[in-house]
């Protein structure tokens, strides 16, 4: 589980790139005198719906992952209890 959460993370790294990218041309666009307002607004909310999107499902891997963590950190609380220290 280790390795999809790294590999989603560099996976959605690249992607913030692409998004940093295209939202530079929305905005780039709304610099014209005479731009299209509704193509603006309609690019704008696709990027949105896929970051959204792509980072929920980002943060519920990771949200899984630390949950499994903490299950295999009582497994091993459990196999190996701290021994209370003999007395004196």
């Amino acid at each position: 589980m280790e390795e999809q959460v790294l590999e989603d993370h560099r996976a959605v790294f690249q992607e913030s790139i692409r998004w940093l990218e295209d939202e530079k041309v929305l905005l780039e666009m709304t610099e014209e005198v005479d731009y299209d307002v509704d193509s603006y607004a309609t690019q704008l909310e696709q990027i949105l719906d896929q970051k959204i999107d792509i980072l929920t499902e980002l943060r519920d891997k990771v949200k899984s992952f630390r949950s499994s963590l903490q299950e295999e950190e009582q497994a091993s609380k459990q196999i190996n209890p701290k021994r209370p220290r003999a007395l004196l």
